[in-house]
């Protein structure tokens, strides 16, 4: 899992200025997933670009089409750019990378970015999970690190203002991101050259059991 262009060459193909970090959302891969995700990471991403030196950019999951995301906002404003079939080459042109728990997750973390998982399912699927799984973690880097590599929101926690606060953190430190990308280095390193998935879920099925 490589970029396939530099940096320079994403940033101009999509229109991005190169003179503001990007932050970018992976808000899932399916309607249902995204309706939740989706508008606490625009307000979060509405909160990152006042700040002025930011700008996101969602790339959206090839299962997805912008009539899903339409719908999922309902006419909100969402201040982002949408791109569409070039999402390893965004998240290695970003600074930052707000994602949806899941494989996306393992993909960031191989292509070395920092991250702040987000997730969010119906309470009832959530209260349900809860009786019957107990695991430290749900982010795939941080199960695999087995510790709290990169932080994660979930249900309630997963807020505009939660995940902005978050992004905040790696984007005002520069010894937290740097320290954050190492780790995933590693990560990367111990799942090896092939097979990141399959390797990934023999770690959480160990959990598991």
């Amino acid at each position: 899992m490589r970029p396939t262009r530099p940096v320079a060459e994403t940033l101009a193909r999509h229109g991005l200025d190169p003179a503001k970090r990007l932050v970018a959302l992976l808000p899932g891969s399916r309607q249902k997933e995204m309706a939740l995700i989706l508008p606490p990471m625009a307000e979060a991403a509405e909160r990152l670009v006042a700040r002025g030196d930011v700008q996101c950019v969602l790339a959206l999951a090839d299962t997805l089409s912008r009539a899903d995301i339409a719908a999922t906002m309902r006419g909100r404003p969402l201040p982002v750019t949408v791109v569409e079939g070039d999402t390893y080459d965004l998240v290695h042109a970003s600074e930052l990378v707000l994602v949806a728990s899941g494989t996306a997750t393992l993909e960031t973390a191989l292509l070395e970015r920092p991250m702040v998982i987000v997730y969010r399912v119906a309470p009832l699927t959530y209260a349900l999970a809860r009786r019957l799984v107990s695991v430290p973690f749900v982010g795939l880097p941080n199960v695999i690190a087995g510790r709290a590599v990169v932080p994660e929101l979930l249900q309630g926690d997963a807020t505009g203002a939660a995940i902005a606060a978050a992004a905040t953190r790696f984007l005002d430190d520069a010894g937290l991101r740097a320290t954050t990308a190492t780790t995933l280095t590693g990560i990367r390193e111990q799942l090896g050259g092939g097979g990141a998935a399959r390797k990934a879920a023999a770690i959480a099925a160990e959990m598991l059991g």
